[in-house]
């Protein structure tokens, strides 16, 4: 997608050192959603799934210390670039300004990052609001795209607190390459709707609500909102923490869907929004501040076939009501035919708090030419609904497991959410990309469960989520082997039917 928006950045924020005189703070570094842009975000392409909730706009900002001296600081502030540089008791602080009128949030994108030890960068608003950055930044590589800080106006404070601060100043240097104000689709004040907030359809359900099935309430601590960019947009999506095979480890994997995101770059970018949730009749957040948030990540597997993106967060998942945070586990085993097998979910529908739904395989559902069965899997709502910003949420079956994320709808009218008839969820399937994904998840299942024939012994032993389905226990008061039960002779069998190979005959 070519980018055809530019910045407008005032010619006063262009990187210059002023006369050492106690000058009025320089203009701030500025950007503008512009009308067009603002068209975009409000009817984005017809094929878009992910939400569309912001732009980016280059800056090409640099900040450049080494014109100053400790001598000049002496001698009163400097303008520079969009700040003002000042002594202090302990070194020296730079202070400067983003601004983009009309956005709820802005991001700030640094390039050519490297602090020396004792300085860091801080991003502030007037909201309580505060994110700090040191050395090469927070994924080590000099280049990032900060945490998003409410509101239009963002206050950028360079501290170091040293005595070197000659050679300080001739090292430090850093760009502001692009800026990313978000429009008011991010999520932002709210009053109260009937079913969760008032900018989501009717029949998305709070998750907060009611009495959630117990395979829900581990996906309630694994899920979070992702934000991130992709070329010179910003969207959110969901997804949730997965656990690896080993239960020593505690590695921070995430699944999401490949329409979401698929690049490093845009893995580099995100920032995932944790315990985003409301009460039931709560009020929808004016602010994201006070939630817990990871912040980078990188790509450790995906494909357009089956729609999932494994990512790697970049730091340890926040801990949950003061213990570590569960993951997902996963089930590989194929339910894309499983008819009526129950499925569930958390997702944040048009970026709202955590909502809940809940689906049944439908095998009677006709496919979409470019996502055959198998590959995914077809279901119909039967509580609550997914719209924009659900992709990549995780689906768990009964037993809390994970077997696909979500790709979208198909059916006669995709724009209606709540037209279940019309329509059909489809979820990518873990199990046809699972040998992908399991160099990184690993051990079986990832969950404990390892698949076998289904039996009639109060189990799940296809690991499908299901107790003895299937009819295993419709023995009609014959006390050997119901269906799937293991065998060697016909007598073995309620049926009088035992089929198979030598050694791995069951009952038919």
């Amino acid at each position: 997608m070519t980018r055809f928006f530019r910045a407008v950045v005032l010619a006063s924020v262009v990187p210059a050192l002023l006369f050492a005189v106690d000058l009025p703070t320089p203009e701030p570094l500025r950007v503008t959603m512009d009308v067009a842009d603002l068209a975009i975000i409000d009817a984005p392409p017809p094929t878009e799934r992910r939400l569309l909730v912001g732009v980016t706009k280059a800056a090409n900002a640099e900040v450049d210390f080494s014109g100053v001296t400790a001598a000049m600081l002496a001698g009163g502030g400097q303008n520079l670039a969009f700040g003002r540089i000042e002594k202090t008791d302990a070194g020296f602080r730079w202070t400067g300004q983003i601004e983009s009128s009309g956005a709820s949030a802005l991001r700030v994108h640094f390039t050519e990052f490297n602090l020396p030890s004792n300085a860091t960068l801080t991003l502030s608003n007037g909201l309580g609001e505060a994110y700090s950055y040191a050395g090469r930044g927070p994924l080590d590589s000099g280049e990032f795209w900060s945490n998003t800080v409410g509101g239009d106006s963002v206050v950028v404070t360079v501290n170091y607190a040293g005595n070197d601060v000659g050679r300080v100043l001739q090292a430090l240097r850093f760009m502001v390459a692009d800026i990313g104000p978000l429009s008011s689709k991010f999520p932002v004040a709210d009053e109260q709707a009937s079913t969760l907030c008032s900018y989501n359809v009717e029949c998305i359900e709070n998750a907060g609500c009611g009495t959630l099935p117990s395979a829900v309430t581990v996906a309630r601590e694994a899920a979070a909102m992702i934000l991130f960019v992709s070329g010179p947009y910003q969207y959110i999506c969901s997804g949730g923490l997965v656990a690896d095979g080993d239960t020593s480890t505690h590695i921070p994997y995430f699944l999401t869907a490949n329409h979401c995101l698929s690049s490093s770059t845009s893995a580099s970018s995100l920032e995932a929004y944790f315990d985003y949730k409301i009460a039931c009749g709560g009020t929808c957040p004016s602010s994201l501040g006070a939630y817990p948030r990871v912040l980078g990540s990188t790509v450790s597997a995906t494909n357009k076939t089956s729609d999932f993106t494994l990512l790697r967060l970049n730091a340890a998942a926040p801990a949950y009501d003061g213990r570590q945070r569960q993951f997902l586990a996963t089930n590989n085993t194929a339910v894309s035919g499983n008819h009526n097998l129950a499925l569930y979910r958390i997702s944040h529908p048009a970026g709202a708090p955590q909502a809940y739904s809940a689906q049944t395989v439908d095998t009677s559902r006709p496919t979409c030419r470019s996502w055959p069965r198998g590959s995914w899997i077809y279901s119909s709502d039967t509580y609550g609904a997914t719209e924009g910003g659900s992709s990549g949420s995780p689906v768990v079956n009964a037993s809390g497991q994970v077997v696909g994320q979500l790709s979208g709808a198909c059916g006669y009218n995709v724009n209606d959410p709540c037209d279940t008839a019309s329509n059909a969820t489809v979820d990518g399937a873990l199990a046809a990309y699972w040998s992908q994904v399991e160099p990184f998840l690993g051990g079986g299942d990832g969950g404990g469960c390892s698949p076998t024939t289904e039996v009639c012994d109060g189990v799940d032993n296809d690991c499908d989520g299901e107790v003895d389905e299937g009819g295993v226990c419709d023995t009609g008061g014959c006390t050997v082997g119901g269906s799937g039960a293991p065998c060697t002779a016909n007598g073995d069998c309620c049926s009088g039917n035992c089929k198979g190979k030598p050694g791995a005959k069951t009952c038919k």
